[in-house]
C-alpha cells in the first residue's frame, strides 16, 4: 500500500504534450485503492435515489436524448466507480475510442474497463472542442456506435469529424492517456479545465469566469429545469443549457424539503433530476411539488434544494445573491459516514483544500480526498489550532474554500498562516497521513490525542472488560449550559425503560440524580445515529439509536463501568 501523497504529483513528462489542449501537468491521485461503486445495470431500478449503494439502468431510447421507443433495451458502455474525487463515470469492458495516428483519425476498439471518464470546460453542451490530433491523443473520445441509443443523463453527440460520442448531459466524455488502472484520476484538474465526470450535475465555479464571488457551486451541461407552464401554479421540466450557471439555496427550505412554490418557483427554477440520476452524499434527490403528477425530483446539497435564478442569464452571473434569504451554494467539504467499528464519523467529500508545510511554510493545495476520515486534536483549544510543522505534515489541515460560510456545529478558524480552517464544535479538522484509502481510520487514538471527528462530544473507548463502548469526550456541558469537566471520558449508558425514538426520557427526579443526563448544547444538531431529545424540563439531551444517554453516579473515574445492571446498559457503537 502506498504512502499517502498530500499534494498532487505533477506529471512533468506530460506538460508539453498536454499544453495544446489546456494541459499543464496531470494530477496523480492513483496512489490509493478504490472500490467499485455501482453501475448502469440492466437489472436495476430506474428510480432516482440518494443511496450511494444503489444501481441504475441505462436503457435504449429512440434518440440520443430520450425516447418512448419499444425497441429492445441496450446497456451503455458506462459504469460508476468510487474514486477519490467522488462517484465517477467509468468505461465498461472494451469500447470504441477515437485514436490519432499522425494526422489521421481512426476508430479503435480498446479495453478501457473501469477507466475514468472526463469532461472538458472548453466544450459547449453538444459540441466537442477537442478536435486536434494532439488533444485526441491525450484525451481519446469515448465513441458510440450508430446503433447505440442513450437515456438521460447520458446522451450521444455528433462530432465535427462525423463520429458519434458519448456524453453526460451533453458534455462529451473522454479518457485521459495518463490513466492506466481503475480508480486513476490523473486527468483531474489538468489545465484547470479537465474534470472527472461525476454523477452529480454540479462543479465548482471557474475563477476565469467569475473571480469575485469566491468558490461556489455551478451546474454542468444541458439540464432539466422546472419552468412555469402557463401561470405559476403548474411547472414542467424542460431541458436547458445551464452549463456554468450559479446555484442557490433558500433559507426557508428545510432538510430535504423545498418551500419555494408559485411565484417563488417561477423566479427560482429548481435544478431537476433525470429518472436515471443517482445521488451520493452530500448530494441527494428530493421529491418536490410542481403542480404536476407525479411529483418532480430536485437535486439537493447537504439536504438543501438547489435552484437557479431567472436574473442570471449567463454563466458566471450571481445576481441572486443580493436577494434576502437566498445564497450562493457554497462547498461544504464533508459528510457523515457510518463506520462499522466507530459508528458515525465525519469524512471529507470530493475535491478539498488541504494545508501542509513546504520548506517550513504552510501551503494549501487542492487534493482528492472523497471519503477520507477527518480528525480532531485534543491539544487544540476551541477556535485555535496548535498543530504546525511536523504535526501538520502528519495531520494536514482541512482548509475552507474562498467565500465559505459556516453554521453550527461547524465554524471557521484562522490559522497562523492566515488560512481559514474548518472546525467542528470549535475544534479544527485534519486528515491523517497514515490513512491511504477512503474509509481508513488509522488516526483514531494516535498518541491518546487524536480522535475521529463527530459533532457529538463522544468517543469510542476500548474498555479492558467491556470492549468497545461510548464515553463522553470533548466540550461537555451541564444542565444549565455551563462547562462540565467532571464527566470527561466517563462511560455512557442507556435506560431500558426509555422507549427508543420516542424523544422522551423517563428518568427524572431521584433517577436523574443517580443517572445524570448527557446534555447537549442549545445549538447542537443530530449527527447520524446520534440524535437530540428535549427533556420535560426543557434541556436538550443526547441520544444514540433513539435512546437517551446518561452517566452513572457510581462511576468515580474515567473507564469505570459500574452502572451496567438491571435496566441500565452501556452504550456501544
Amino acid at each position: 500500500m502506498q504512502r499517502l501523497t498530500i499534494n498532487f504529483i505533477v506529471l512533468g513528462a506530460l506538460i508539453s504534450l498536454l499544453s495544446a489542449c489546456g494541459g499543464g501537468g496531470g494530477k496523480s491521485n492513483s496512489g490509493y485503492n478504490q472500490t467499485p461503486d455501482y453501475g448502469y445495470s440492466s437489472s436495476a431500478s430506474l428510480a432516482a435515489s440518494s443511496s450511494s449503494s444503489s444501481s441504475a439502468t441505462i436503457t435504449s431510447s429512440s434518440s440520443a436524448a430520450s425516447s418512448s421507443s419499444t425497441a429492445a433495451a441496450t446497456e451503455a458502455p458506462i459504469d460508476r466507480f468510487k474514486t477519490n474525487a467522488g462517484s465517477a463515470l467509468v468505461a465498461k469492458n472494451s469500447v470504441n475510442v477515437l485514436a490519432a495516428n499522425g494526422s489521421d483519425l481512426s476508430v479503435q476498439t480498446q479495453n478501457k474497463n473501469q477507466l475514468t471518464l472526463y469532461i472538458f470546460d472548453n466544450d459547449a453542451p453538444g459540441k466537442s472542442a477537442c478536435t486536434s490530433t494532439q488533444c485526441i491523443t491525450n484525451w481519446p473520445p469515448l465513441l458510440a456506435k450508430a446503433s447505440d441509443v442513450a437515456q438521460a443523463p447520458l446522451s450521444i453527440i455528433t462530432r465535427t469529424d462525423g463520429n458519434l460520442q458519448w456524453a453526460l448531459r451533453d458534455k462529451p466524455l473522454y479518457f485521459f492517456s495518463g490513466d492506466s488502472k481503475a480508480g486513476d484520476i490523473t486527468g483531474e484538474g489538468v489545465g484547470g479545465i479537465w474534470h472527472t465526470a461525476l454523477t452529480e450535475p454540479v462543479l465548482l465555479n471557474k475563477p476565469t469566469v467569475n473571480s469575485l464571488d469566491g468558490d461556489y457551486l455551478v451546474s454542468s451541461g444541458n439540464l432539466l429545469v422546472g419552468m412555469p407552464s402557463g401561470d405559476n401554479t403548474k411547472f414542467v421540466g424542460e431541458r436547458h443549457d445551464r452549463d456554468g450557471f450559479s446555484l442557490y439555496t433558500f433559507d426557508s427550505d428545510t432538510d430535504g424539503i423545498s418551500n419555494c412554490t408559485g411565484g417563488c418557483l417561477a423566479a427560482w427554477p429548481p435544478l431537476l433530476a433525470d429518472a436515471n440520476d443517482i445521488a451520493v452524499a452530500p448530494y441527494s434527490i428530493i421529491d418536490r411539488s410542481m403542480g404536476t403528477n407525479p411529483a418532480a425530483k430536485q437535486w439537493a446539497y447537504h439536504g438543501m434544494p438547489l435552484y437557479f435564478y431567472v436574473g442570471d442569464t449567463l454563466a458566471g452571473q450571481t445576481t441572486g445573491k443580493a436577494l434576502p434569504k437566498w445564497h450562493l451554494a457554497r462547498p461544504l467539504p464533508f459528510t457523515v459516514k457510518d463506520d462499522a467499528s466507530l459508528s458515525n464519523i465525519l469524512v471529507a467529500s470530493g475535491l478539498v483544500k488541504s494545508a501542509t508545510p513546504v520548506n517550513g511554510v504552510e501551503k494549501t493545495s487542492v487534493v482528492a480526498r472523497d471519503g477520507f476520515t477527518l480528525y480532531t486534536f485534543d491539544n487544540d483549544t476551541s477556535g485555535t489550532s496548535n498543530c504546525t510543522g511536523t504535526c501538520l505534515t502528519n495531520w494536514p489541515a482541512l482548509i475552507a474554500h474562498e467565500g465559505a460560510v459556516a453554521s453550527a456545529p461547524y465554524s471557521l478558524i484562522t490559522r497562523a498562516s492566515g488560512e481559514k480552517q474548518w472546525a467542528l464544535n470549535g475544534m479544527p479538522l485534519y486528515f491523517f497521513i497514515g490513512d491511504t484509502v477512503a474509509g481508513d481510520t488509522k488516526g483514531e487514538g494516535v498518541g491518546g490525542k487524536w480522535l475521529v471527528a463527530r459533532s457529538v462530544p463522544a468517543a469510542v473507548s476500548n474498555n479492558a472488560t467491556k470492549g468497545k463502548i461510548f464515553i463522553a469526550h470533548g466540550n461537555l456541558i451541564n444542565a444549565s449550559g455551563g462547562s462540565d469537566a467532571t464527566h470527561n471520558n466517563f462511560t455512557l449508558y442507556t435506560f431500558d425503560k426509555d422507549t427508543a425514538n420516542s424523544g422522551k426520557s423517563t428518568c427524572n427526579g431521584g433517577c436523574l440524580i443517580t443517572w445524570p443526563a448527557f446534555y447537549a448544547a442549545a445549538d447542537a444538531k443530530a449527527f447520524g445515529d446520534f440524535t437530540i431529545i428535549v427533556r420535560d424540563s426543557g434541556e436538550k439531551q443526547w441520544a444514540y439509536d433513539g435512546k437517551p444517554l446518561y452517566f452513572y453516579v457510581g462511576d468515580s473515574a474515567a473507564g469505570d463501568v459500574n452502572g451496567e445492571y438491571t435496566d441500565w446498559t452501556i452504550s456501544r457503537p
